[in-house]
């Protein structure tokens, strides 16, 4: 219904998709089920904003590419990622690491819009 018209709309007016890819979420992703919200919202990203587009933020133990299959693998699996929010892969341990992500995420954002990467003056 009207839930599905606006997920669809926004990711064709998006500049970047972004996935928060769960364990959860790449379940979904990649399972068979046509009308699951979360495979309807990220196949029609592959189809509409490309790749080249999008960004996936691994989490839990999604950050080892190897695991993936179906679409998800398709589209993403050869990718470095910039960002990873899983403690056991290397991501996020403290403070400082999670804001080291979040850096990483913006600037991997701004690199595939065509932005410049920021600068940080020490304060």
């Amino acid at each position: 219904g009207k839930f599905r018209d606006r997920e669809l709309k926004g990711v064709e007016e998006s500049c970047v998709y972004v996935g928060i890819q769960s364990d959860w979420y790449y379940r979904k992703v990649s399972g068979s089920d046509s009308t699951d919200d979360c495979k309807l919202e990220f196949d029609h990203a592959v189809a509409k904003r490309k790749p080249d587009y999008m960004t996936m933020v691994p989490t839990e133990d999604t950050c080892n590419s190897a695991v993936w299959t179906g679409t998800l693998y398709a589209a993403f699996g050869q990718q470095l990622y910039k960002a990873c929010f899983d403690r056991t892969q290397g991501g996020v341990h403290d403070e400082a690491s999670w804001h080291a992500q979040v850096d990483a995420l913006a600037a991997e954002i701004r690199r595939r819009i065509g932005l410049p990467a920021l600068t940080y003056a020490p304060v």
